[in-house]
This record gives C-alpha cells, sequence and structure tokens, in this order.
C-alpha cells in the first residue's frame, strides 16, 4: 500500500498490515480489489461522525481499527459516496486595549506638630 501523510490513516493501515501478516484468511479480505485504504478512511470518518456530539468526538483506537476491519470484512459496507469535509472555524477574540491612565498623586497630610499645651499620652503618677 502507499504511504499517506495523514497520521491516523497511517496507523490504520499499519494496524490492518500487521494483522494480514498474522492472519491468512484476512490477508485474502484484506487484498480484495474492490475496497482501498481511502475509502475506507471515509466509511471510518462517517462512523466516527455518527457518534459525534457537537461535531465533536472521540474515538478509542479499538473501535477504530474494529471499523477498519468490519468496512474490510463486509462487501455491502461501502464508504458513503459524498464526505462532508469538516469546517473549523473560529470567533475572532475582541482585542483589548491597554489604556494607561496617570492617576493624580494623592496629598498625603503631613504630620503635625503636637502642640506644647497638649498633654502628654502617657499619663503620671501626678495626674491622678
Amino acid at each position: 500500500m502507499a504511504t499517506t501523510n495523514n497520521a491516523a490513516l497511517a496507523k490504520v493501515q499499519e494496524y490492518l498490515e500487521n494483522r494480514a501478516k498474522t492472519e491468512a484468511e484476512f490477508a485474502a479480505i484484506y487484498a480484495k480489489p474492490n475496497k482501498s485504504l481511502e475509502e475506507c478512511w471515509k466509511y471510518i470518518v462517517s462512523e466516527a461522525k455518527k457518534q459525534a456530539v457537537e461535531q465533536c468526538a472521540c474515538i478509542a483506537d479499538e473501535d477504530v481499527f474494529n471499523w477498519a476491519v468490519h468496512y474490510y470484512t463486509e462487501d455491502e459496507v461501502k464508504a458513503p459516496e459524498n464526505t462532508p469535509t469538516a469546517k473549523v472555524t473560529t470567533t475572532p477574540t475582541p482585542k483589548i486595549e491597554n489604556k494607561i491612565v496617570a492617576l493624580k498623586p494623592t496629598e498625603t497630610p503631613k504630620p503635625q506638630k503636637a502642640n506644647k499645651t497638649d498633654k502628654p499620652i502617657q499619663l503620671s503618677l501626678f495626674d491622678f
């Protein structure tokens, strides 16, 4: 089989080829001329989209491999004619303007000198 740039598809291909090497029965199924890896991938994507919630799906590796094997073993399983393409859209984040506002310096009150006529805070024994 040809190599692919899709890392997930390459993993599926590696799994199928390893299984074909270890199981002679599957090797004959895997060599069917009416089945292709690209069509298998379209079938896997369509199955994953069926499980998606709000266009998001998390599928276990075992499930993906089982779908691939199912695609090759069942003759009536075919990839959908028109595979919808996923479109990723994002909303622009609002720009946050950094405004630097100069704060007016606040006047700190100057400590006042105590008047000589003020009584000291500490009481003496003679004040009683």
